[in-house]
């Protein structure tokens, strides 16, 4: 791996710009591959593998060392190449005074990483890819030109509208980076990716496309065991960072799989997720209200209730018997829902409105699975 061959020289290279002060570099995993300190190399360390996980520096106290195991007094910040967290250099010392430091030989590390990359062949398209995606995403005038020159000189035709791509784990874990190198060989070989149209690269732990029109076949994109969300198409290179922003938003909100904002139902999902939050004080209220005539166990037994006869398209057999209860039962906890909402004599779709609001801001409160 790049970052493996490049340690040691990091590691001196920084140690001499930095008065011989001890300095780390470590892999995403958290294990020390270079250290101006021999005997640490090979050694986990749980401050870099916490800056790689929040994608954020990692400051460690005196006072704090105990709490990360293998670490000592330093600071530890995320080397970053295009988006795409590569490893992590710390320095030992006292964080407030050694910050400005660390952050210096971060960009350094960088620096010598994508001069290097750029160099070799074998690395210089994915690194390339990566920092144009970087730039399209940062969507300033400046960041916008210069991913223009660089789809130029690569004879890379993004052609508009472009459709954006998500793929992630399932989980809060980031994609390691093998596993999105395996994808992309994978939707490579299969064509729905093309070097000379397509870009993609890491951001946020995930793997991004930006997809040119005509986009692949949906079949191709959906034979992965990730998980996958498509935004609507970006008219612009300025709409790109929109569509990439709603399309991480809706990974964030939905349970499924596949997700995608073409198709009504993921559309309706998105919709009722934003109109909740805009909404949160009139739901939160509307929650309390609730709260207060019935205890959690009953709360979430209605609620759960009304989400599923609402799923069902208000079917009150189909909702019963996946809920394998008496349509009466259902009859009931729903009539009371209403009840308790000053409801009963609204009409269905206000009803229907509602209640879709509220359990989007209940599921805000209390995660994804809460019902």
């Amino acid at each position: 791996m790049l970052l493996e061959e490049l340690a040691e020289d990091l590691v001196s290279g920084t140690s001499d710009l930095l008065d011989g002060r001890t300095v780390n570099v470590m892999n995403t995993e958290g294990y020390i591959v270079a250290s101006t300190d021999p005997l640490r190399v090979g050694t986990f360390h749980q401050g870099a593998r916490e800056a790689v996980l929040r994608g954020k520096p990692v400051d460690i106290p005196a006072d704090q060392v105990s709490r990360y195991p293998g670490a000592k007094e330093g600071c530890n910040m995320p080397l970053r190449v295009g988006g795409q967290i590569v490893g992590v250099v710390g320095i030992n010392g006292n964080p407030p005074e050694i910050r400005y430091l660390a952050h210096l030989a971060a960009v350094y590390a960088e620096k010598c990483y994508q001069l290097e990359a750029l160099v070799r062949p074998q690395y210089a398209q994915g690194e390339l890819r990566s920092i144009l995606l970087g730039k399209i995403l940062a969507r300033t005038e400046k960041s916008l030109s210069d991913a223009q020159a660089l789809l130029r000189a690569q004879h890379i035709g993004l052609d508009l509208p472009v459709t954006v791509a998500l793929l992630s784990g399932d989980g809060q874990v980031p994609m390691d980076n093998e596993t999105a190198q395996r994808e992309v060989d994978r939707l490579l070989a299969a064509g729905s990716l093309r070097q000379d149209r397509d870009v993609w690269g890491m951001a946020d732990g995930s793997l991004v496309l930006l997809l040119s029109q005509p986009v692949p076949c949906r079949d191709a994109l959906e034979h992965t065991a990730l998980r996958l969300s498509i935004s609507l198409p970006a008219q612009t290179l300025w709409d790109i960072q929109g569509a990439y922003r709603k399309t991480v938003l809706l990974n964030s909100i939905s349970e499924d799989r596949i997700n995608c904002l073409s198709e009504p139902r993921t559309r309706l999902k998105y919709t009722l997720f934003i109109s909740a939050m805009e909404n949160r004080d009139v739901l939160e209220d509307l929650c309390l209200r609730l709260e207060g005539e019935m205890s959690e166990q009953d709360l979430h037994t209605i609620l759960k209730t009304a989400q599923c006869y609402y799923q069902n398209d208000r079917s009150v057999a189909q909702a019963a018997e996946k809920l394998y209860i008496h349509k009466n039962t259902l009859l009931y906890r729903v009539h009371k829902l209403l009840d308790a909402l000053d409801l009963a004599d609204a009409g269905a779709f206000r009803q229907e409105y509602t209640v879709r609001l509220l359990l989007e801001h209940y599921k805000r409160k209390h995660g994804l699975r809460a019902l």
